[in-house]
């Protein structure tokens, strides 16, 4: 069922106010390995690319010691 234009619009607004997108640009040829690597492991480049963010904010976050 498609999404109603209000409900399109509420998630246009939260979206622009509390999201935003972290990139980099890689080669050709690493993005399409990567892109593989994930198939193979069974998971997207989404998960994997959000896991390395959560992690690295996790491993900053954490007193020395």
């Amino acid at each position: 069922m498609p999404l109603k234009d209000y409900q399109i619009r509420a998630r246009d607004k939260y979206d622009s106010e509390k999201m935003t997108t972290v990139g980099c640009r890689i080669s050709r040829a690493k993005a399409e390995k990567f892109k593989a690597a994930c198939a193979e492991l069974g998971t997207t480049q989404y998960a994997v690319l959000k896991e390395a963010v959560e992690y690295t904010i996790e491993k900053a976050s954490r007193p020395e010691g």
